[in-house]
């Protein structure tokens, strides 16, 4: 008897649930969708994993099947310091992110400076 997984939903990582028109929806459009939502809340974001539920394919491959609770794809995107989801249609697109640290912007003194003598 083969196992049985949870819902995806259970193991998502802070997830942006995503009501989107699917009739021309594919997963170009479907990323770009969820590019735009992320960007919206942090400027520097990396796709890390993403997973179609139409076909059940996803990214990375599954070269090493290290989880039996967990897609690989989640799994690989939780090493990846993933903190960012995007379900568009109850899991017909996932995408999931992690967000980049800011450059550090270091204040600049407007005030005169002395120059050292010679």
């Amino acid at each position: 008897m083969a196992a049985v997984r949870p819902p995806l939903k259970y193991h998502l990582i802070n997830p942006i649930k995503m009501r989107v028109d699917a009739s021309e929806l594919d997963l170009n459009a479907a990323q770009a969708i969820a590019d735009e939502k992320v960007l919206s809340l942090s400027a520097q974001v990396r796709l890390v994993a993403w997973y179609q539920g139409r076909d059940g394919s996803f990214y990375p491959p599954d070269d090493e099947g290290r989880s039996q609770d967990k897609p690989s794809w989640i799994v690989f995107a939780e090493h990846c310091g993933a903190d960012m989801t995007v379900d568009i249609n109850d899991e017909q697109y996932v995408f999931v992110y992690v967000t980049l640290p800011q450059p550090r912007i270091e204040s600049v003194d407007a005030g005169p400076t002395e120059v050292p003598s010679a």
